[in-house]
């Protein structure tokens, strides 16, 4: 199997999280291709257009730490369980809002998208611990942070 270098995996993984962040940029609101997740919100109203380096940043540093880490395989499991224990427990709390304010139909796309995300990264990051597949563990990292760029968590209430 062919794989990106540590560089690759770092540079552009960090770009593509950029881009994913940049998206709440786009457009008047959420829509169910552009979920707006809620702690990304938080940190437009902290740091203005810079909340889009945050989380590029954080991705960066951790893996360029974790790269050579012999319990990368761990921390990618433990970072995807995580995400896996909790968006269902913000699904349950903002559902109702979410059904309110944004409609069933955008609510039911994002958590589906949600879900297919989660199980996707979980699934990942064993497969990587299983087969000791340093390519399969950055992946299921990468994938972790593009949730959290993209549509983990979603803002499903009135929109302000």
């Amino acid at each position: 199997m062919i794989g990106f270098t540590k560089a690759q995996w770092l540079v552009g993984g960090s770009i593509a999280i950029l881009l994913l962040c940049s998206t709440l940029l786009v457009g008047n609101g959420p829509s169910p291709l552009r979920p707006i997740p809620v702690h990304q919100v938080i940190l437009a109203l902290l740091l203005g257009g810079g909340f889009v380096l945050v989380l590029p940043v954080i991705y960066l540093v951790t893996l360029a730490a974790l790269w050579n880490a012999k319990w990368l395989a761990h921390a990618t499991i433990g970072v995807s369980l995580v995400l896996a224990v909790l968006s269902p427990i913000w699904f349950m709390s903002s559902w109702e809002g979410g059904y309110t304010y944004q409609g069933a139909a955008h609510t039911r796309v994002v958590a589906f998208e949600n879900a297919v995300g989660i199980v996707l990264v979980v699934a990942l990051s064993i497969l990587g611990w299983h087969r000791r597949s340093r390519q399969l563990q950055v992946s299921a990292y990468f994938g972790t942070f593009a949730l959290l760029s993209w549509c983990a968590f979603p803002y499903l209430g009135e929109m302000l």
